[in-house]
């Protein structure tokens, strides 16, 4: 699944895309409410406080049948849980498993890239803090048993300065026990 914000061609709504991969359909919860592809399509992502991505048993676990093909969590910014600003246009879309949030406007790409790579998010892999030259490409999609992504006030708020950049925080799988 990949995760990917852009502007539209107007340049005044940031939306988020996500794309699977194998054909799977996940399910899709905003503030606790299932939305369809679709709506999630439609949202601001400067409204998006935070993604989390549950595979697997995990989702299965906790939405039964309807998380068969993972779960995406979504939690939008308080001040905008009532009105969500929904934007318009066509998108791009990153294929792969989810591995990066990039923010990309019209203006200058390669200059936002530069900056994220420059300000690399705090990344935390089974609760241990990353180095700062962390590659996520490093772990097995796989191997991901979920995934969140913290952004603004919400990672300050939980990881301090550490946190300005924002966070993601990936829980991998225990393997298994049994040759």
């Amino acid at each position: 699944m990949g995760v990917k914000t852009t502007e539209n061609l107007q340049g005044d709504v940031e939306k988020v895309t996500l794309r699977t991969v194998g054909g799977k359909h996940p399910l899709y919860i905003v503030d606790e409410k299932i939305i369809s592809e679709a709506e999630i399509q439609k949202i601001n992502a400067e409204d998006i406080e935070s993604i989390s991505v549950l595979k697997n048993n995990f989702a299965i676990g906790m939405y039964g049948n309807k998380g068969k093909d993972g779960v995406i969590l979504i939690t939008t910014k308080k001040s905008n849980r009532d009105v969500l600003s929904i934007g318009t246009g066509t998108m791009d879309s990153l294929r792969g498993d989810v591995k990066n949030l990039i923010k990309r406007t019209q203006e200058n790409s390669s200059q936002n890239l530069d900056q994220i790579l420059e300000n690399p998010p705090l990344i935390i892999v089974d609760g241990e803090k990353m180095s700062k030259d962390f590659e996520l490409n490093s772990i097995d999609p796989h191997d991901i048993q979920s995934m969140s992504v913290l952004k603004d006030k919400s990672a300050i708020e939980i990881y301090g300065d550490e946190g300005k950049n924002g966070v993601i925080i990936i829980t991998k799988k225990i393997p298994d026990q049994n040759p």
